[in-house]
């Protein structure tokens, strides 16, 4: 389904999934795709914020993963893997721990530029494409 959002928008649908999230009502592993600049890593911070994470969301482009703890709705621990592969390739992606990640059950992976490693995700990985329409609206497609 694809639907242009406004930024306060795209706060609420992050808020939506945070919740189903947190239910653990929703597939551990968020795939994002789209340019750079398309609003991939706002999506993410409005996410980690739902979630109940009060630390400022940095893109992970240089670091590669982020990692950051928060609790489901009955108080255990999880944590969000805030990844971005913008710099790796699909090899390099077995180097960051990805498939140790992918294990993890009390672990959320949300992957900026997940199509490069399209074939190592589980099939229900849930997908968004991000689309920059202008300075305020983005076109998010999700599968």
């Amino acid at each position: 389904m694809d639907k242009t959002y406004t930024l306060q928008q795209t706060k609420l649908l992050a808020e939506e999934i945070a919740k189903r999230i947190k239910k653990k009502n929703f597939p551990n592993v968020v795939g994002l795709t789209g340019d750079l600049g398309s609003g991939k890593t706002t999506f993410v911070s409005f996410l980690a914020a739902s979630l109940g994470i009060e630390k400022r969301i940095l893109s992970p482009t240089f670091v590669i993963t982020r990692e950051y703890p928060f609790d489901d709705q009955l108080g255990r621990s999880m944590k969000l893997y805030h990844i971005d592969l913008y710099r790796l390739d699909k090899e390099s992606a077995s180097e960051i721990g990805l498939q140790e990640l992918l294990g993890d059950e009390q672990a959320v992976l949300v992957i900026e530029w997940a199509e490069k490693v399209r074939d190592l995700l589980p099939p229900n990985t849930f997908w968004m494409n991000f689309e920059f329409i202008d300075q305020d609206r983005r076109k998010i497609t999700t599968l």
